[in-house]
């Protein structure tokens, strides 16, 4: 005969005997991140997502949801907005209360006379009137048609943490927004997108994460320099084909602080130093030299190294591994259309040996040109994994090749502990996409 524990009452799930604390925890968890992608779909149907759909569950789920003001302070914005997504965001603004606000404004192009202008710039006028609870502000403007009363006479942001405008592949930017994010004493994340975004006025002398596209170089330097004293995260580009003028400083700039740097051409790192430096990111290195240069005048100890569309040669790759010894996560994608061709396997020979990158822990590697010669690259898994066992995580990301029996050798090590994953390059790319991180 079955016998039911004294504390479980019978017939009521185990979900409804959790406190309600660590149910709100679980609620906090369901909300669905907030992208231009994925601007609002809760709003045209609110059983979609979390945070509506959780009071549709039982009464007891839409007690304790209405109660965590919290859970309704992320909400995105989109330009079409009709009555009932007015009315939608209206009440989700309202049940957050004092609590800070995460907000996604997205504006396409409305033309004179649209019929969702009244609506968004009614609720847009709300939302600036809370501006002292915002958190995080993420403006994606893909046209210059922001309405000007939105944001008149915005007040102080004691709260705003984190600012994000547009993306690096639009042009848009309002001119009346250039003073606005001024007078924000906590703001330390600034990601900018935009080619006149780098003209905008901000407290640069507090900022700790920064990522911006810049289009001349006058700009990119003098921001750079603003911040240089606090920055810890770092990711710049420079959308010119001609770079010099960043590259030709006559004094170092020094980044004593800086922690992960994100760069798209080697020869921004030409002028910096970053002694304290541990993540590096390369894309579309045709060299390695200013790359070793970089490491040698910062005197890093660089741990993460990571170099996307790499057409660097093989000797040049290992000539930079030799001056990072504590390196160990490697994330490599090699150029494709590149005369280096032998690259992959030149630089598989050097990675066999334990004195190369001696403290290796993770490696991925990205080959769509299918040159990687799979036995090989089998033997140097084996080899690294066979001394020491260091060596805990490997990928492979190829076109068309398929690695048979290799790939069998590779997975017989998963049984021994080794986590080993082999994507195709459609998959492949998604996670090399994943390398930048934000």
């Amino acid at each position: 005969m079955s016998h039911q524990p004294e504390f479980e009452e019978p017939g009521v799930a185990p979900i409804a005997r959790l406190p309600p604390e660590l149910l709100g925890d679980i609620f906090l968890l369901t909300l669905p991140t907030i992208t231009p992608s994925t601007v609002g779909p809760h709003l045209f149907n609110p059983c979609l997502t979390s945070p509506w759909s959780l009071g549709q569950v039982c009464s007891q789920w839409r007690v304790l949801a209405l109660s965590l003001s919290t859970l309704w302070a992320s909400f995105a914005v989109p330009t079409r907005m009709t009555a009932r997504v007015l009315y939608l965001l209206t009440v989700q603004l309202e049940r957050s209360r004092q609590a800070p606000l995460h907000v996604l404004i997205k504006c396409s192009h409305m033309w004179p006379g649209n019929r969702h202008e009244q609506a968004y710039t009614t609720i847009l006028q709300t939302i600036a009137r809370e501006c002292h609870r915002w958190r995080m502000i993420w403006l994606e403007l893909n046209s210059d048609s922001l309405p000007k009363a939105a944001f008149e006479n915005l007040g102080k942001l004691p709260l705003l943490t984190d600012l994000r405008l547009g993306s690096e592949f639009n042009p848009y930017f309002p001119r009346q927004l250039v003073d606005v994010f001024a007078n924000a004493p906590s703001l330390c994340r600034v990601i900018l997108g935009r080619q006149s975004a780098s003209d905008i006025h901000l407290p640069w002398r507090q900022i700790t994460t920064y990522k911006a596209t810049y289009y001349q170089t006058t700009p990119y330097l003098a921001n750079l320099s603003a911040i240089a004293a606090t920055l810890v995260e770092c990711d710049i580009h420079i959308a010119v084909h001609n770079i010099s003028a960043a590259a030709s400083q006559n004094s170092t700039l020094a980044l004593p602080r800086l922690r992960r740097l994100v760069v798209r051409k080697e020869q921004l790192l030409d002028g910096l130093a970053a002694p304290a430096l541990l993540e590096l990111y390369v894309a579309s290195s045709s060299t390695a030299q200013s790359i070793i240069g970089f490491i040698v005048r910062s005197t890093c100890v660089l741990t993460r190294l990571t170099l996307v569309q790499c057409a660097a040669p093989a000797n040049e790759i290992v000539e930079l591994l030799t001056h990072t010894p504590a390196l160990t996560t490697l994330e490599i994608q090699f150029a494709c259309g590149t005369p280096e061709t032998g690259t992959p396997n030149a630089l598989l020979a050097a990675l066999a040996g334990a004195d190369l990158a001696p403290r290796l822990a993770a490696l991925a590697w990205a080959d769509f040109t299918d040159s990687t010669d799979r036995a090989a690259f089998a033997d140097m898994v084996e080899a690294r994994w066979r001394v020491e066992r260091r060596l805990r995580f490997v990928a492979i990301y190829t076109c068309r090749l398929r690695m048979k029996a290799s790939g069998l050798r590779l997975r017989a090590l998963m049984s021994e502990g080794l986590d080993v994953i082999i994507l195709n390059a459609r998959k492949g790319r998604t996670a090399i996409k994943r390398w930048r991180e934000y």
